[in-house]
């Protein structure tokens, strides 16, 4: 993310992983769904990144 910034690009990131602290011993599915790193927790913390917004348009002289 650094070289990111350093580069003066500007593209959204989403910091999806686990958290920098201790986490407890359980099934991998079970940690995956409480720390909120599933497929459907990925998708949910991106699509509103990638709405598109909305296209201008040119009017064209007569």
């Amino acid at each position: 993310m650094e070289h990111l910034s350093t580069q003066h690009i500007t593209t959204p990131v989403v910091r999806i992983g686990w958290p920098d602290q201790f986490i407890e011993h359980g099934t991998i599915p079970i940690l995956r769904e409480k720390y909120g790193l599933t497929s459907d927790a990925a998708v949910e913390k991106v699509l509103p990144l990638l709405k598109k917004p909305a296209e201008k348009t040119r009017s064209s002289a007569a």
